[in-house]
């Protein structure tokens, strides 16, 4: 079932499939307002409309055209462009900020098919936007299986130029208001990631520590009690490579004694940040104020190297991520 709501500012597109899982998608974005599952909330759900459009923690919404930081300017070609960048840092952050692709209307379009309903989201985004050189074409596609809990997220982008492209998405997850992820074990096949200076722009890859390993799987407490004690950073806010990506087994997967969400993705590396801000945002599923409320899983590119990121109009951009969620 499929319902559009126009609430002013944006539109929302509420799908619903026969296993009881409910996704309400918004232009604004080309983001994710709600995730359910009977019901039961599977990531943090504004109370506001407003607030959730305008939330600078991005939450739910396509990060791009280069999802987290990048230092400006930047060379193509010899050519120098100078980005938007963030407050008085050096660095664009997620493509221009609040007036990256995350803070504006995308279009969209409704698709059936057999056994799935998809929702395509589109804009084009233009030479010069925020600094980078090219005009691009972008394409977020929600695949909404019928008849299990499963969707598929699929981004893809053709540019007229050579350009720097790297989307994700930052859903928060927290599963059915359990709203301290201490106990929530996740696991993921990573034992490489991007070490980080103070300003939080990776300098080199290395072995992840132990209070960053999550190969065999862990609680997320275990590691957090070590991590806001001695890491500069006072949360979980790293980028990974993953050791073997691949479509048909899982990359990560992260649990409570409710839910387990299984991620599949072909993005070679993710970036994890775990709510530790205790910002005052008012959320269906959160009443209170709480640290390590909830965890934004965002599979991306590694942009270490600047030619991973790099896409010209011979080389079209697409990857995928997979979402499974398994009640208990």
């Amino acid at each position: 079932m499929v319902k559009i709501e126009d609430k002013g500012r944006a539109k929302t597109i509420e799908v619903t499939n026969k296993t009881g899982l409910k996704i309400v998608l918004c232009t604004y974005g080309a983001s994710v307002f709600s995730l359910k599952v009977n019901d039961k909330p599977l990531i943090l759900e504004f109370e506001n409309f407003d607030e959730f459009l305008d939330s600078l923690g991005y939450h739910g919404k396509t990060l791009g055209r280069v999802a987290g930081r990048i230092l400006s300017p930047i060379e193509i070609d010899g050519v120098k462009y100078e980005l938007k960048k963030e407050l008085d840092f050096p660095y664009a952050l997620h493509g221009g900020s609040q007036t990256s692709l995350s803070y504006v209307n995308w279009d969209y379009k409704i698709k059936k098919g057999l056994g799935f309903t998809s929702v395509v989201f589109s804009i084009l985004d233009k030479d010069l936007n925020n600094g980078f050189p090219g005009n691009v074409l972008f394409k977020i596609t929600y695949k909404i299986f019928n008849n299990k809990n499963e969707f598929r997220l699929i981004q893809e982008a053709k540019t007229d130029k050579k350009t720097y492209i790297n989307l994700s998405n930052h859903m928060y997850f927290s599963f059915s208001n359990d709203l301290n992820l201490s106990d929530y074990v996740l696991k993921m096949d990573a034992s490489r990631y991007g070490d980080v200076r103070k300003d939080i722009l990776i300098t080199e890859t290395k072995q992840v520590p132990e209070m960053l390993n999550f190969k065999e799987g862990a609680k997320l407490g275990e590691k957090l009690d070590i991590i806001e004690k001695e890491s500069f950073l006072g949360t979980i806010d790293n980028t990974f490579l993953f050791d073997n990506s691949t479509d048909s087994e899982a990359d990560v997967t992260l649990e409570n004694q409710d839910f387990k969400l299984v991620l599949n993705t072909n993005y070679p590396a993710m970036n994890i940040y775990l709510d530790n801000s205790m910002g005052d945002q008012k959320f269906v599923n959160n009443k209170g104020i709480n640290k390590r409320r909830a965890i934004a899983l965002e599979p991306q590119l590694y942009d270490l190297e600047l030619d991973s990121i790099t896409f010209d109009k011979n080389h079209s951009y697409k990857y995928f991520i997979n979402y499974q969620i398994i009640s208990k």
